[in-house]
């Protein structure tokens, strides 16, 4: 099972802590680790396909002085797609990271080419594919969400901006972080209260604020 973790804040921050106590839940998805941090408007990202627990650069990224106001990290659980970089998450496309987690049934044609064999990262191509259309973003996530069906809980940021969506399968969790802003995991990993997503519910985050919520039919 794959794990999500992502934060959305008002001001950038020293995301080590953050990093240090989710990486500890390689144990359970050994089959590679990655994180996107948005500077400058465009991701940064470090991933790999060993565990995080064995990889010295992952280890590296506990004390790291590294600072992030948007960002997502992802360990992974293989269940299609060979163990390698290619198939690590984040995967990013121009301005835009996406990790996810879930089983992604239907078949999709993509106009924006894979360079892995992973059913996430061949969703997020079509998810790009119908952004780069120019339509209004929320409401083409929605169609895409809608589209796709269970399986397809992830984690999507550009600029400031992060959606998070939960299909229904597995969990989603959100907390507030003091007034900073938010951070979102699959499972509760800190002391704090976490609220869960409500079953197909869609939210975007934005300089550590909620702009908008809503169940996608």
């Amino acid at each position: 099972m794959c794990m999500l973790f992502g934060f959305n804040f008002k001001e950038e921050v020293k995301f080590a802590k953050l990093w240090q106590t989710f990486s500890k839940y390689s144990y359970q998805n050994p089959h590679g680790w990655g994180i996107a941090i948005i500077i400058d408007d465009m991701p940064f990202i470090v991933k790999r396909s060993s565990a995080a627990h064995k990889s010295r650069l992952a280890k590296e990224l506990n004390s790291t002085t590294m600072i992030g106001q948007n960002g997502i990290f992802h360990l992974r659980y293989a269940t299609k797609g060979k163990i390698c970089n290619k198939n690590a998450h984040p995967f990013n496309i121009h301005k835009w990271a996406f990790a996810h987690n879930g089983h992604i049934t239907k078949k999709l044609s993509t106009k924006t080419q894979p360079f892995g064999e992973t059913d996430s990262e061949k969703a997020f191509c079509y998810l790009y594919d119908n952004l780069e259309m120019g339509n209004d973003e929320w409401k083409t996530i929605s169609r895409i969400v809608s589209e796709i069906g269970i399986g397809f809980n992830f984690l999507l940021a550009k600029e400031d901006i992060l959606y998070a969506y939960w299909s229904g399968y597995n969990s989603l969790r959100y907390a507030k972080i003091k007034d900073l802003g938010f951070i979102i995991c699959t499972y509760p990993i800190f002391q704090t209260q976490w609220l869960s997503f409500q079953k197909k519910e869609l939210i975007k985050f934005q300089n550590g604020k909620i702009i908008r919520r809503e169940v996608i039919e």
